[in-house]
């Protein structure tokens, strides 16, 4: 996901978990610090040839140092430009940024969110503050880093 869709997504959901992509490769002496069997999220060891099949399908790349996605598309200046600086201050822009240094490289990070009761609830709740009380903003959620 791109630093502006994580913050949309950031915003209406309760729990996700972000996936170091670099564990959806084969362990090399190159990326065996950041993928230890020990950090694998047994329940997402589903997903990873679905991710692998998409990325191979794309022609995106993983950077093995930091399992980030090379997805190929760099952030114009006037795409930053669109929007104010205190976007880039928010807390869902800071945790991203914290996570994809590289996001205006053309490098994107992914996440996974369960289908929950907390997240449908989370995401009715943020769709009536859109239409209701459009300056109210939530902050509560829970993550994980895979």
């Amino acid at each position: 996901a791109s630093l502006y869709n994580f913050v949309s997504m950031r915003r209406a959901i309760n729990t996700y978990t972000i996936i170091n992509c670099a564990a959806t490769l084969p362990a090399t002496p190159a990326n065996i610090s950041l993928n230890p069997i020990r950090y694998r999220p047994y329940h997402l060891l589903l997903l990873f040839p679905l991710i692998q099949s998409m990325m191979q399908h794309d022609k995106f790349g993983v950077d093995p140092s930091n399992g980030m996605v090379d997805v190929k598309i760099i952030i114009r200046e006037e795409t930053v430009q669109d929007f104010p600086p205190s976007y880039y201050s928010l807390p869902e822009s800071v945790e991203y940024i914290r996570y994809n240094p590289r996001y205006r490289e053309g490098y994107d990070l992914t996440y996974v969110y369960p289908f929950s009761l907390g997240n449908v609830i989370s995401l009715v709740w943020r769709a009536l503050q859109q239409m209701y009380w459009p300056k109210v903003r939530t902050t509560s959620s829970t993550t994980k880093q895979a």
